[in-house]
């Protein structure tokens, strides 16, 4: 979507946001209304998954910019 809106400000596409943005919400209301609450529970497990294998390096970052704001 980010894409679309910076090739229609450089002028290289025209879109026509008004049909866009109708598509999207019949696709909003045909979706089950379970698809984001999986998607936000994965993404949750994603991120508690990504700290946990990361710990030194996220507490050594931490320290870090604590010890950097403290100077």
């Amino acid at each position: 979507m980010l894409m679309l809106q910076v090739a229609h400000q450089c002028g290289y596409i025209s879109v026509n946001w008004t049909k866009v943005n109708r598509d999207m919400k019949n696709t909003k209301l045909h979706l089950p209304k379970n698809v984001y609450k999986r998607s936000a529970q994965s993404y949750t497990n994603q991120l508690f998954n990504l700290v946990k294998h990361n710990a030194p390096i996220t507490l050594g970052f931490a320290g870090g910019i604590l010890l950097g704001i403290a100077s």
